[in-house]
């Protein structure tokens, strides 16, 4: 090797001025941790260039959506940045149709035509009042910020909920929504790539205010061990941060959530404490704590 490096330092000394040729041996003469280094600055270098992307301030590729993972042999090697599953969290919204919907499904549009559902959309506001209050820093005693509503459809879930998200959002805190079997396939998708599964799942965990559409509902298969596996972690990881807003509506009434996974329908009766409401064909049922009361 020795011979060889002698001939190499000849060959740099005598290849005149500065170039391809003269960069290439001194790369070669370098020793393996030079090189690594400077692998490393152009990688670091390139990363840092910003890009044009919105909704997410990602640090790691500076908002253009792609990185430079590595240099072998001589050849970039670009891949696709992580933050482009948290930009489709944000876009979800969007694509799911509630962005329209959102101007429209407001607590003054909402049309309680009867004594059940007047009560319910002032249940609804009361949560905005006492919940937006701890979000946005009054001190309050408790932290018990969760709302559900489950049941018939056609009952007003969906547009009390986005009503809700409505009123926290404008009060300048982060929200996201997540229609709950689109979601699920794109995390049963990526189960076995962490990082890509993280990152979808991560900002659902720690969004100030998530509303989660559809809950538990069944695909082709019914409810499976994986959507159950989803739903424990996302809910045990927002059980536990008492700060966290969560707003769950779907078919499946409190008592079916039990049936279906008791620790689910536990931790949800416990953090919605006031908040979780039932409705059937025949009357719209508000349960609070261990008893359903009729209105």
């Amino acid at each position: 090797m020795e011979p060889i490096s002698e001939f190499l330092k000849m060959a740099l000394n005598n290849s005149g001025e500065e170039g391809p040729l003269r960069a290439a041996l001194r790369e070669i003469l370098e020793n393996p941790e030079k090189r690594q280094e400077r692998k490393q600055k152009r990688i670091d270098d390139f990363n840092a260039q910003p890009g044009q992307l919105t909704d997410y301030d990602c640090q790691k590729c500076a908002n253009k959506g792609f990185v430079l993972a590595d240099i072998s042999d001589g050849h970039d090697i670009i891949k696709t940045c992580a933050c482009m599953i948290v930009r489709n969290n944000y876009a979800r919204i969007r694509k799911s149709g509630l962005t329209p919907l959102m101007a429209d499904m407001r607590f003054d549009t909402f049309e309680a035509d009867s004594a059940p559902l007047k009560s319910f959309k002032a249940n609804a506001m009361e949560f905005v009042v006492q919940y937006g209050t701890v979000c946005t820093g009054a001190p309050r005693a408790e932290s018990k910020k969760w709302f559900f509503v489950g049941g018939r459809v056609g009952s007003g879930k969906t547009h009390i909920c986005t009503a809700i998200l409505n009123e926290l959002m404008t009060r300048g805190i982060h929200g996201l929504f997540m229609p709950w079997r689109e979601t699920t396939v794109e995390l049963k998708a990526v189960v076995n790539d962490r990082e890509s599964y993280a990152a979808i799942m991560n900002p659902l965990k720690t969004v100030a205010v998530l509303y989660i559409d559809d809950f538990l509902k069944a695909g082709f298969d019914g409810i499976t061990k994986a959507d159950l596996n989803i739903a424990i972690e996302l809910i045990d990881a927002r059980y536990t941060n008492r700060e966290l807003v969560t707003l769950i509506s779907g078919e499946h009434m409190i008592n079916a959530i039990h049936n279906i996974e008791a620790s689910v329908g536990s931790r949800i009766e416990q953090r919605c404490s006031g908040f979780c409401f039932n409705t059937t064909p025949e009357r719209f049922q508000d349960y609070r704590l261990k008893e359903i009361i009729t209105y």
